[in-house]
Formats: structure tokens, C-alpha cells, sequence
């Protein structure tokens, strides 16, 4: 019996019946098991099929909830977030990880915005892929261009943003 499905086994007992835990403790659950299968090798596929079997069904989560756990837990979101705004970002910054669509990087961040009509201020993730390598004052400046006010009902005015996650698509080139 491997590691893997020893820790499977263990988990599912100590769960009891998975079907009847509510969401927020297979969230937590998973948490900690993505935590551990990351220090395993697993890649993200991996993690969420094994975190899958645990529950013997799909658990609730996006597959960013997962690349978040363990971008977390391996201090990868401190490095990128405090990285200088005209600074490419170096590949041990990127969290590897097979993309659905044919793009070289996906980068998440907060923005916070103010409404030019109300002058009231609001912050929200934000989430786009790209097969250019950019900076945070690109990232920021490419936002801004193409994506400020189409996404938002009311005219708003940029204020600030940050990265925080940068994903690599594996198999593509740098």
C-alpha cells in the first residue's frame, strides 16, 4: 500500500461518512490535505483527484482554492507580493500547472478602485492570463486599459493594485 493511499485510507475513516460533513469542513479538510500531497510532489490535477477520492465526490473548490493552499503554505504569495513593480518575475515564483486554455501565464491580483461619481473606494480580485511575462506596473497598465470600465457598472478610477500569484502553463516555454 502506498503513502498515498494509506493517507487516503486514514482520512476517509477518521472522516466517517464524507457525504454528511458540511462544506466549510471538507473546505478545511481539503486544505490540510493539499498542504501535505503538495510536500508529496503531486501536481494540482493530482491533489484535486486524491482530495476527490477522499470524499468519494468532488469537493465544492475551484481548482485556484487549491494553487492558493499551497502558493500559501510554500510563501510563494509573500515573494511575489512584495517583488519590485518593474520587476519581471522569476520562474521560481511561479506556481506550475497545466492550463485549459493555450496561454503562457495567468496572474491574480488585487485592485482597489474608487467611483469618480461617489468617491467611495472598493477592492476586488482580479484574475487574467497573457503569454507575456509582465511586470506589476504592466500588469497594472494593461488592467487599465482593457479592462477598468468594462467590467464595472459605474466609472472608476484606478487607486492601487498588487500581484499576488503568478501560474506558469506547464509544458509551454518561458
Amino acid at each position: 500500500m502506498s503513502i498515498l493511499s494509506t493517507i487516503t485510507s486514514v482520512v476517509s475513516k477518521a472522516l466517517g461518512v464524507p457525504r454528511l460533513l458540511t462544506t466549510g469542513v471538507k473546505r478545511t479538510v481539503a486544505r490540510m490535505l493539499s498542504y501535505g500531497l503538495d510536500a508529496m510532489g503531486l501536481d494540482t490535477v493530482g491533489i484535486e483527484k486524491q482530495i476527490a477520492d477522499v470524499f468519494k465526490s468532488p469537493v465544492t473548490r475551484d481548482i485556484s482554492d487549491t494553487v492558493r493552499d499551497i502558493t500559501t503554505r510554500s510563501g510563494l504569495v509573500e515573494r511575489v507580493g512584495s517583488l519590485a513593480g518593474d520587476v519581471r518575475f522569476a520562474r521560481n515564483m511561479m506556481f506550475e500547472t497545466k492550463f485549459t486554455n493555450d496561454r503562457k501565464y495567468r496572474f491574480i491580483g488585487l485592485v482597489n478602485v474608487r467611483n469618480v461619481d461617489t468617491g467611495q473606494f472598493s477592492s476586488r480580485w482580479i484574475s487574467f492570463y497573457t503569454d507575456d511575462n509582465l511586470t506589476k506596473e504592466e500588469l497594472g497598465q494593461w488592467y487599465e486599459d482593457n479592462v477598468m470600465n468594462r467590467d464595472y457598472e459605474e466609472t472608476v478610477a484606478l487607486e492601487g493594485f498588487n500581484f499576488y500569484e503568478v501560474w506558469h502553463n506547464k509544458g509551454r516555454l518561458y
